[in-house]
């Protein structure tokens, strides 16, 4: 398809297909000519099946830049939490609910295949070419994907062009799953107070909500998160007036 796009302008194309003769696309190119300094475009495909991230945070479907940059990109509206990467799991991949650069668009929010006017997660205008957002649809089968293209900073008109495709995850996710918790103790054992055994480590867990977490940036939306104020007691076992914490795998 080839369109002579107006500055500031939104536009929805419309193809005369019934939704069951359609099929999502897994692989196009995109070229994008005379693009003026500080010009910036943002290309939305909606997709009738998009699962960024499945209910343990793996993500499920996500943009390979192909010729432009081989490297897995997530959308810039989702944070990838790598702090659990040291408990033996890959991390989360989760929605940003606070994302701030939206477009208001007649075609923004999905229910069953039906549009409706709303407010568009795009990339921020300074970001990369070829940056993408997505918003899930509100039934959780679809997605609207959009894709960032920009000129240079100053100078000259410039030719962007760039290959992607669109991988989804097996049903079984792009990582294991995380480990299963420890199962719960047996009705008739329960853990003494007074043991210390029974407080190893649930001081400095990061779980524990008693404490204070500190976000460490990692770069490109990545972040790990590391205890910053630890839960102390005056001895190994809480005594009287201490906070405690006690785990749902506890007892």
């Amino acid at each position: 398809h080839v369109w002579l796009a107006a500055e500031g302008e939104r536009y929805n194309v419309f193809q005369d297909l019934q939704t069951y003769e359609l099929a999502d696309i897994v692989s196009f190119s995109m070229n994008m000519w005379d693009v003026a300094p500080m010009e910036d475009f943002q290309i939305s495909h909606k997709f009738l099946e998009w699962e960024a991230a499945d209910r343990f945070g793996r993500p499920m479907y996500w943009q390979d830049g192909g010729n432009f940059n081989g490297n897995q990109r997530y959308p810039v509206n989702y944070n990838f939490n790598a702090s659990e990467l040291a408990a033996g799991t890959y991390g989360t991949l989760k929605r940003n609910t606070a994302w701030a650069s939206v477009d208001a668009d007649a075609m923004a929010i999905y229910v069953m295949g039906n549009a409706s006017a709303g407010d568009l997660a795009v990339p921020m205008p300074d970001t990369p070419n070829f940056e993408y957002a997505v918003v899930p649809d509100s039934d959780g089968y679809g997605a609207v994907h959009t894709l960032q293209i920009r000129g240079r900073s100053s100078g000259s008109n410039v030719h962007r062009e760039g290959t992607f495709q669109i991988k989804p995850c097996k049903r079984n996710g792009c990582w294991p799953p995380p480990p299963a918790p420890p199962p719960p103790p047996p009705d008739n054992f329960f853990s003494l107070w007074s043991a210390e055994s029974t407080w190893a480590n649930l001081t400095g867990h990061a779980a524990n909500p008693l404490n204070v977490l500190k976000e460490i940036p990692l770069g490109r939306r990545r972040f790990a998160y590391t205890v910053k104020e630890q839960q102390n007691w005056n001895s190994s076992v809480p005594s009287h007036y201490d906070n405690v914490w006690i785990p749902s795998w506890k007892k």
